[in-house]
């Protein structure tokens, strides 16, 4: 009934059932499976050397009830991340290299870019576009803040604020004033 020390090496061929609290002060070495059926609590760093498999398959609901994984400080990745379903971020986010979209995305505020940009296919404008650089043309091919390469059409009205040049033939099918 009372306390007991060992200064040896213990060994146990059989299974052993401890009642209370297992205490180990130095490195310890399992071989096999440990199995946990109660909830766990590791007080300093784990550092798995192999593969982290999740079973459990609940679903996040916010970025503090995370389903299978809830990490409450931040979070390091070296290597790809893979996301089977939505991906929610709640705050800015930054990309140091090339973001590709495969579908269609919709933006709820302001994108704005910095650099150079470069559209592959149609801009189709539902609301007001507004160019504000006031660069000049000089020509047909150095058209200031906007130059077009094909040809225009204009659907409404176009209102010149100053000079119009046209450098080859001018058909007009209303009157002209």
């Amino acid at each position: 009934g009372g306390d007991s020390s060992l200064t040896g090496t213990l060994s146990v061929t059989g299974a052993t059932t401890l009642s209370s609290t297992l205490g180990v002060t130095g490195n310890s070495t399992l071989s096999g499976t440990l199995s946990v059926t109660g909830a766990t609590t590791l007080s300093n760093t784990l550092d798995v050397t192999n593969v982290v498999n999740l079973k459990d398959t609940t679903d996040a609901t916010s970025s503090t009830s995370g389903g299978s994984l809830t990490v409450d400080g931040g979070a390091a990745i070296a290597k790809k991340l893979y996301v089977g379903d939505d991906l929610n971020v709640t705050d800015a986010a930054s990309i140091g290299g090339a973001l590709s979209v495969t579908g269609n995305s919709t933006l709820s505020g302001t994108l704005g870019v910095t650099g150079a940009t470069t559209l592959s296919s149609s801009l189709d404008v539902t609301n007001v576009v507004n160019f504000n650089d006031t660069t000049d043309a000089t020509s047909s091919t150095s058209g200031g803040s906007l130059t077009v390469d094909g040809g225009a059409a204009i659907a409404k009205k176009l209102y010149v604020g100053d000079d119009l040049n046209v450098t080859d033939d001018l058909s007009i099918g209303g009157d002209s004033s």
